[in-house]
């Protein structure tokens, strides 16, 4: 029914109350003295079953009522502690409106669905411990969940976990992320071209599956920009998707940083791109110089702009999902077809920046970087520099 374990010098006792899973310090090195405190634990959830003892109260500490034999010093602590869904949900609820990125609440609310999936909806967070943290990581990994997008998930809690304790929701810090035991990460793949990517896919060896994910990697070099550019003028279906495009190929702006774009950050010669991700807490914005190619675009499609606020538009705001299905319909059944979505425009930028050279302090003020992961997917491409470092050396 119980067990005891030795971690550090000390007992833990190890034991299971209503199907969830304790483990507890006894704070004791003593093995006889430990295994007393077993004998009482199984007393004591023996006299809960039989009626003898009461059970414990709602909102205690399961593991100190039992283990004070449902004697605690003090009256236990019957403050309702929430739910996993319920702390999502009021965390939800007191989001102010726009507070955050359309893309970054999707991505929590599709977190949240995990959580209750695996740990449970209604799991007590009272309850949540590494271990319970190390168990989630473990069935996503079996899952085929990289450790990257475990780690993402597990910070989303801790975020929600965070704003539980300042509104007084929970009244103890998040488990020690840093003790969740997590696979091995596998460092992403470096950002490849369009013939990189099908000479690997040519050469055979790959499943149906891994060949997909080699086009996630893929950014297009300048004259297959233009080129993708003309594919996407020629055959839009809506007219505001060739200047949007236009837009994040030759400024790098994100796709949620086009949609809420208005007419008033086009001016002169610069974009004046709105920002929600490089300072938390804080709205920030960045100018990008325009294109020739983008001014033509922009000129021809405010001629031609149906009204309102925002710069790209069908009459209302556009959403996520529509930008993301006419981009994709414009594409389908040609070479194209294989571009994973806005983000690749984003990286081509990027990409094109530093492989003619550009100082990496202007590629991050243009494309709004602040990730160390990122900046090295793009390092390899800067021309020449890792082979005249070798030729200087060994000629």
């Amino acid at each position: 029914m119980a067990s005891i374990t030795k971690r550090s010098n000390l007992y833990h006792i190890v034991f299971r109350y209503g199907g969830v899973k304790f483990t507890r310090s006894l704070d004791v090195e003593d093995e006889a003295e430990a295994q007393a405190w077993r004998a009482r634990l199984e007393e004591t959830i023996r006299d809960i079953r039989k009626g003898k003892l009461p059970p414990p109260p709602d909102g205690a500490d399961v593991g100190a009522y039992l283990l004070s034999s449902g004697r605690l010093e003090r009256e236990p602590d019957v403050t309702p502690v929430p739910t996993v869904s319920r702390l999502f949900a009021d965390y939800f609820a007191s989001l102010p409106k726009n507070s955050l990125e359309e893309s970054t609440l999707y991505t929590a609310r599709i977190h949240r669905k995990h959580f209750e999936r695996v740990i449970g909806a209604n799991f007590s967070l009272g309850n949540l411990t590494v271990e319970t943290l190390s168990r989630y990581a473990a069935e996503r990994t079996e899952e085929g969940v990289g450790t990257v997008t475990i780690k993402k998930e597990l910070a989303t809690l801790r975020t929600v976990w965070n704003w539980g304790l300042e509104a007084k929701k929970l009244k103890t810090p998040f488990p020690r992320f840093r003790s969740v035991r997590l696979p091995k990460e596998v460092e992403r793949s470096p950002f490849q071209t369009f013939s990189e990517i099908e000479q690997q896919i040519a050469r055979g060896g790959l499943s149906q599956e891994e060949a997909e994910r080699m086009w996630d990697q893929l950014y297009l070099r300048a004259d297959e920009v233009e080129e993708l550019l003309d594919h996407i003028e020629e055959h839009a279906g809506r007219p505001w998707l060739y200047p949007m495009a236009v837009a994040a190929a030759h400024t790098g702006a994100r796709r949620s940083e086009l949609l809420r774009s208005r007419f008033v950050d086009f001016a002169e010669d610069y974009m004046i791109i709105r920002e929600r991700k490089r300072v938390q807490r804080s709205h920030t914005t960045r100018r990008v110089p325009m294109s020739s190619r983008l001014k033509r675009a922009m000129e021809a499609w405010m001629a031609e702009h149906p009204g309102g606020e925002f710069t790209f538009t069908d009459g209302e705001k556009l959403t996520p999902g529509k930008a993301r299905f006419f981009f994709d319909a414009a594409l389908a059944g040609s070479k194209w077809s294989v571009v994973k979505g806005w983000h690749t425009l984003r990286h081509s930028f990027i990409s094109i920046l530093a492989s003619r050279g550009t100082d990496q302090r202007l590629i991050d003020e243009f494309a709004g970087h602040t990730s160390e992961e990122m900046r090295r997917r793009y390092r390899h491409i800067f021309p020449n520099v890792k082979r005249e470092a070798i030729h200087s050396v060994f000629g």
